[in-house]
C-alpha cells in the first residue's frame, strides 16, 4: 500500500492530526525536561517500515530520517546534535 493509494476522509485526517499533535506535544515536553527522545524519534522513523509501506526508514520520503543520513528530503529538518 502506497501514499498515493490511501484515501482520508475528513473525519480520519483529524484523528490523524490529533495524533501527530500528541506526538509533538510528548516530543516537546521531554526536551523541556532534557530527557533523550531516541526511542520516539526511532519509532516515527520506524512506523513506516513496521506498517509495511516502505523496506527501510530512508526510503519514506516523509521522514525526517533521511536528513539525519544527509540526503535529499521533502521535509526541512533541524538536526538536533545528541
Amino acid at each position: 500500500m502506497s501514499v498515493e493509494n490511501c484515501r482520508y476522509g475528513k473525519a480520519k485526517g483529524k484523528r490523524q492530526e490529533a495524533r501527530v499533535k500528541r506526538v509533538w506535544a510528548i516530543l516537546h515536553f521531554f526536551t523541556q525536561f532534557g530527557f533523550i527522545v531516541f526511542t520516539y524519534l526511532d519509532y516515527i522513523h520506524h512506523n513506516p517500515v513496521q506498517r509495511g509501506y516502505v523496506d527501510k526508514p530512508s526510503h519514506w520520503r516523509y521522514s525526517s530520517y533521511r536528513n539525519y543520513l544527509e540526503l535529499p528530503s521533502l521535509l526541512s529538518v533541524e538536526l538536533v546534535d545528541f
